[in-house]
């Protein structure tokens, strides 16, 4: 099986973009929680993965989870891999979902103290980004230098600077996610929307579980 979903991968994304080498997907299966930090919920820790893929634009990833869901291929999105709540452990069969090549600062607006950033771009990139700018990004966790845009937003993530700024979701005017199913939604970057429930509510804190952001 690990050969024919690895080459249907390929034929979405590229095959560089596709591995199914035990080495990788050994680096990439689980976060900084550990088996020797889960006790008694260490063996659902060992299931491994098939295969994992860098998808490089929101278009790879629909591509990816609409493939997945036809397939009944389950799918685990992979940020910098510090977290320790265990969100990036892998069931067994599953494609990891690696979206560090998703790396790009699109833009920061000193105007409006604003950015637009993907989710592999990390924390550390993002503030030197903001700082050159004469701004501040109000979420500095311990895991800076590592931990990604995407993965804070996911898991809603604290930092140092929490108790004035609060939480990494508290900081988010507006997002791209991508539903189980491929489809993409978007919310609106503005500060207090007045149509609607807030998607951004929806999907923060959820840890890929109801989309990939």
């Amino acid at each position: 099986m690990t050969g024919a979903l690895a080459a249907d991968l390929s034929r979405l994304i590229g095959s560089g973009s596709v591995s199914a080498d035990r080495q990788q997907i050994e680096r990439y299966s689980g976060d900084a929680l550990g088996v020797y930090r889960a006790f008694r919920a260490a063996p659902r820790m060992e299931a491994k993965a098939k295969v994992v893929v860098w998808p490089t634009c929101t278009e790879h990833v629909s591509s990816i989870l609409k493939y997945a869901q036809s397939s009944r291929v389950a799918v685990v999105p992979y940020g910098g891999g510090t977290g320790v709540m265990g969100a990036a452990a892998p069931v067994h069969d599953c494609i990891i979902l690696n979206l560090q090549r998703m790396n790009t600062v699109l833009d920061v607006d000193s105007r409006d103290m604003s950015a637009r950033l993907q989710p592999g771009v990390v924390l550390d990139d993002a503030y030197a980004a903001f700082r050159s700018q004469g701004l501040l990004m109000g979420h500095d966790p311990w895991s800076r230098p590592i931990a990604t845009v995407g993965g804070a937003i996911s898991t809603n993530g604290m930092g140092y600077l929490a108790a004035k700024y609060g939480s990494m979701g508290e900081q988010v005017l507006g997002m791209e996610a991508v539903l189980p199913d491929g489809e993409v939604v978007r919310s609106s970057g503005v500060p207090k929307p007045s149509y609607g429930p807030s998607l951004n509510s929806l999907l923060i804190g959820t840890e890929g579980t109801l989309g990939v952001v």
